[in-house]
Order: structure tokens, then sequence, then C-alpha cells
């Protein structure tokens, strides 16, 4: 209840601090950031068995470069996704650059799609239960790309479903998988 009530907090935080963020920019001129929430599905069994099948993610980015219609081009996104049941800690912490391509339409509606790569902090501690001495813990730094298919509701909301490839931690520990996000900030 306590992680839930910290983690509220922290997205209603980071909500009241980019809402003054996003104002500063007119509406034609693009904002340098996004923050986007949503829910990762790892494709690990051992990380889906002793944790949930779907964990929370937070996302948060910053627009390096615009293209010639203004939209973004490359971002630099910092990602944070866990888990936490009763026996089970898990998180994955990325920092990645991405490239996007979006329409030629003038339109702010539409798909865009993007890759990037990057590098992945991983922890997966799984507690000892009875017939256990001890229990498990795999923890490691590893380097991995990122595919991305969005879409742009209008100049400020978008979805984003982002597919994580990272190699293997330990035999059965994979945090590649796929995320959804639901993102606000202005990017056209």
């Amino acid at each position: 209840m306590r992680r839930s009530l910290g983690a509220c907090a922290l997205i209603m935080l980071l909500g009241a601090a980019v809402s003054p963020a996003l104002a500063q920019y007119e509406e034609d001129k693009p904002s340098k950031l996004s923050v986007s929430i949503g829910v990762f599905r790892p494709s690990g069994s051992a990380l889906r068995n002793d944790g949930s099948s779907t964990w929370k993610a937070l996302s948060v980015g910053y627009n390096l470069r615009m293209n010639e219609m203004g939209r973004p081009d490359t971002r630099i996104t910092i990602e944070r996704t866990a888990d936490r049941e009763s026996r089970f800690d898990g998180n994955l912490t990325a920092i990645s650059c991405v490239k996007l391509w979006h329409k030629k339409d003038p339109e702010p509606r539409g798909p865009y799609f993007g890759m990037g790569a990057g590098v992945y902090l991983l922890k997966a501690e799984k507690a000892p239960d009875l017939f256990l001495l001890g229990g498990e813990e795999h923890s490691g730094t590893k380097f991995g790309f990122s595919l991305i298919g969005g879409y742009n509701f209008n100049g400020n909301w978008f979805a984003e479903l982002r597919y994580n490839s990272v190699s293997k931690l330990a035999p059965g520990v994979d945090f590649s998988g796929l995320t959804l996000y639901v993102g606000v900030g202005q990017l056209f």
C-alpha cells in the first residue's frame, strides 16, 4: 500500500513539474519534455511466474532534435519499470537514445515509428520460501535496443507501444518485453 501511494505521489509530482514546463511553449513551438505512464509485460517466464504478469512503467523523454516539420527527430528517454510482489522485487531502468519517424502530413495527428539503443540496469530478487535455504538475486547492466510504434492523438497526447530487447540476465531471467505507454508532451 505504501509503494502504491508513493508511486501515485511521484506521478502527481512529475505531472505538476511538467505542466509549467509545457506551458512555457507557445502552441506552435514544440516542447522538449514528454512524460508517459504504462504497463510492461516481461518476456521472461521466471519474471512473470515470480512476480506479476504486468509491471508498472514510467518514462520521461527529452527531445534533442526536431525535423523540418518541427516534430521530434531524436529523443533521450529514461524508463523505469518495476514490480514488487510478496516475495519478488524486480526493476528495469533504461537510458536510451531514440530516433523517430513521422508521416509527412502537416496534420498533428497520426502514427510514428522509432528505434533506439541504450543501457539497461536490471535487478530481480526472489525472497527465500519455506523449502529453500536462500533466495535468488540477479542484477547487472546490459545493452539493448527498442522498437517503437505510436500514435499522436493531437499535439499533446500520445500512445506508444515499445518492445525492449535485452540479453538474458540469467537463465530464465529475461527483461525483454512489451510496454504500452500513454503520455503527454507537446510532440508537434
